[in-house]
């Protein structure tokens, strides 16, 4: 566990706790405006191209392994054309 955090259960029930949450209105602008910034700064595209990137191995060793895959398809996974 974190340190300085206390168990929700400690503290009170996760429902009360997005309530409580969803009221919050400063709580609320400050997410949507870094949600804003990272969306016009391009951090939020980055971060989702990267986990598309860390998948593209594993897509690829199947198109280079797969006895039914057609040739083309092989060369272009191993040569990145």
């Amino acid at each position: 566990m974190s340190q300085g955090r206390v168990p929700l259960s400690q503290t009170e029930s996760a429902k009360d706790s997005g309530h409580s949450l969803a009221k919050n209105t400063a709580l609320m602008h400050a997410i949507r405006d870094e949600r804003t910034r990272r969306v016009r700064n391009g951090v939020a595209a980055q971060e989702a191209a990267c986990k598309y990137f860390i998948k593209a191995p594993k897509i690829l060793d199947e198109i280079m392994t797969n006895e039914h895959s057609n040739a083309r398809h092989k060369i272009e996974a191993v040569t990145g054309n």
